[in-house]
């Protein structure tokens, strides 16, 4: 059985070894980018740039922010993906039996953001979350041929990861959150993200789970009906070491104190301190240590230290507390911990993304079929149950 998922912003999808490629559409962004912040590089050069202060990058530079958002099989050589690449998002299709010209174009926007997205081959159909603002996000069908999409749920909420069930046709699974704003009207916080169904039949939406200590997100069933998703605590539980925290405030003192002149230095000379020291003004590379998985900021270098402390040899970057559960009967087992995406086989086996492995769980055993730097995305080629009812604008 094929396996997808994602490495970064690259994309793969074999039923062995990793087959990565690139996205098309995010490689052709960021070469036309760079072409463009080459194009103002002498702005930022030279003695006339320092002495204007104009050593910090250009005003007109761009700066790519690309994540893939989703992926989900269409055939045994086909897939289709989500993405965002600063304020453009879309939905492309990519067949990996084709070396050039592998991917077609399904819908692209700069108002509205395409999260996650799974497909059912018997219907042909895709069900999607679409963002239009700020805040709130509501699911669509999408014809993938065409393009054109209509959506079926709405509300001041926000309706993310919709999944396909194997259990019952023509029903959609998802997680839901209530948005929580104050007396103007302005946004607060999300509600603990619960579990729901979509009858698309009947339009009807049935609450599945949810409670108030955890979110529930990303729900999927199996054939026999147990349904799976990922529980994530309301608010992380950090532990601090006041002693420690207080023997550091000469430190931190100094290092402020360091930066501040070593900017100061740059600001009118050009040049930093040392040869090999970074320009304090432009400031870390966000990639390096911290990584967005569906709106949180993770600290993927310190979570993956704090994961191998558990002595797990597959450890991720995921933080441990978001698990991978199971639900039968109103009763919840733990399946794996440090985990940011998962799928169910025709078998029962669950592949899972912990960040730097993609995993396969069958029979109470672990086994690693694919390693990564960034992999958060995941998804197995499976079928579906016959549909009710014919096509989605039908």
């Amino acid at each position: 059985m094929k396996i997808a998922y994602n490495d970064g912003v690259k994309l793969s999808l074999s039923e062995g070894e990793p087959n990565l490629r690139e996205s098309d559409y995010i490689t052709n962004y960021y070469t036309v980018t760079q072409k463009s912040n080459d194009s103002l590089e002498w702005k930022t050069s030279g003695y006339g740039a320092a002495f204007r202060g104009e050593t910090q990058g250009p005003r007109g530079e761009e700066k790519v922010e690309a994540y893939i958002n989703s992926v989900a099989c269409l055939s045994e050589s086909e897939i289709l993906y989500s993405f965002s690449v600063n304020n453009m998002s879309g939905l492309y299709k990519k067949n990996f039996a084709l070396e050039k010209d592998s991917e077609s174009h399904v819908i692209h926007s700069n108002t509205t953001e395409f999260l996650g997205v799974d497909y059912n081959e018997k219907t042909e159909s895709a069900i999607a979350s679409i963002k239009t603002d700020a805040v709130c996000a509501n699911l669509a069908l999408i014809d993938i041929n065409s393009g054109d999409y209509r959506a079926v749920t709405g509300g001041d909420s926000k309706d993310s990861n919709p999944s396909f069930s194997v259990f019952k046709p023509n029903t959609v699974l998802y997680d839901t959150s209530g948005v929580g704003r104050d007396y103007g009207g302005r946004f607060v916080k999300y509600a603990p993200a619960k579990l729901a169904a979509l009858d698309l039949d009947g339009m009807k939406i049935t609450e599945l789970y949810g409670d108030d200590k955890y979110s529930y997100v990303c729900p999927k069933d199996d054939k026999n009906g147990n349904l799976y998703c990922i529980r994530r605590p309301i608010k992380e539980k950090k532990k601090r070491n006041l002693f420690i925290d207080i023997l550091l405030i000469p430190w931190r003192i100094l290092q402020a104190i360091y930066y501040f002149l070593e900017s100061f230095v740059m600001l009118f000379t050009g040049k930093t301190f040392t040869e090999k020291t970074e320009n304090p003004t432009k400031g870390r590379s966000r990639t390096s240590r911290q990584i967005l998985i569906d709106g949180n900021l993770i600290e993927a270098d310190k979570e993956y230290r704090r994961n191998q402390r558990n002595k797990d040899k597959l450890a991720g970057f995921v933080p441990l507390s978001w698990q991978l559960v199971k639900i039968s009967n109103g009763a919840v087992e733990v399946i794996k911990k440090g985990i940011s995406a998962f799928d169910v086989e025709n078998d029962g086996s669950v592949i899972c993304a912990n960040g730097r492995h993609v995993l396969r769980i069958k029979d109470g055993k672990t086994e690693k079929t694919a390693d990564g730097s960034a992999i958060l995305k995941v998804a197995a080629s499976k079928s579906h149950p016959d549909a009710l009812s014919g096509g989605i604008f039908g």
